[in-house]
C-alpha cells in the first residue's frame, strides 16, 4: 500500500484527483476513520477524466486519520493519483 495522505480531522470526507493520464486501472482506497474503523471505495480510473472521486459516501463524524491506495494485481495496467483531498463540507 502507497500511504497518500495523513490527516486527523472531525466532520470530514476524502476525495482523490483522477488525472486524465496514466489512469487505467481499477484501485482501492482505504479510508482511515479516527474510531478505529476502515472504509473501502474501489475505482476504476479509467472511467474517470480530471475529476475529483469522492471516496466516502458520506461526512465522517469522528475524523479522518489517514487515506492508503492499493494498487495490487494491477499488472498492465496504469495507476495514477495526483491529490488525496481530506476536508470539512
Amino acid at each position: 500500500m502507497a500511504h497518500l495522505c495523513k490527516r486527523s480531522n472531525t466532520n470530514t470526507r476524502a476525495a482523490a484527483f483522477i488525472p486524465y493520464y496514466n489512469a487505467t486501472a481499477v484501485v482501492t482506497y482505504y479510508v482511515y476513520v479516527n474510531d478505529g474503523s476502515t472504509r473501502t471505495r474501489q475505482v476504476d480510473q479509467n472511467a474517470y477524466y480530471d475529476a475529483w472521486v469522492l471516496l466516502t459516501s458520506s461526512t465522517v463524524t469522528s475524523g479522518i486519520s489517514g487515506v492508503n491506495l492499493n494498487n495490487y494485481g494491477t499488472t498492465s495496467k496504469l495507476v495514477a493519483w495526483d491529490e488525496i483531498w481530506v476536508y470539512n463540507p
